[in-house]
């Protein structure tokens, strides 16, 4: 069985969009950009795609930790960006998706696996 781990760090500062207050607008740009980025730092990683299925584990690196539906909430467009990144929906059933934090400089790590035969 062969295994393909793909590890990358982007400096986003993800928000916690179920407490936060701002223009509808604003919001969907800032999403908006943070898919982008998350899609385009992935297409350039060698290797890329993986073959699916994927565990995807997105990480949230912040000053304080947040409940988890907030991390999820903080996370979505980076998830959308993975799976546009994988030319799948992000709710997928080929793809399963983990979520975890840590505290320290604004950071989002997005780690996939990869389980082939």
């Amino acid at each position: 069985m062969c295994s393909t781990v793909i590890m990358v760090s982007l400096p986003l500062r993800t928000h916690s969009t179920l407490n936060v207050r701002e223009h509808w607008r604003k919001r969907a740009r800032r999403a908006q950009e943070e898919r982008a980025v998350v899609r385009m730092r992935l297409a350039g990683v060698r290797g890329w795609p993986p073959p699916l299925p994927v565990t995807v584990t997105l990480t949230r690196v912040g000053p304080r930790k947040l409940d988890g539906d907030n991390v999820q909430g903080a996370l979505k467009a980076a998830r959308d960006g993975v799976a546009d990144a994988l030319g799948v929906d992000d709710g997928s059933e080929e793809v399963l998706w983990f979520y975890e934090q840590e505290r320290g400089v604004y950071e989002v790590r997005v780690k996939v696996e990869s389980k082939s035969i």
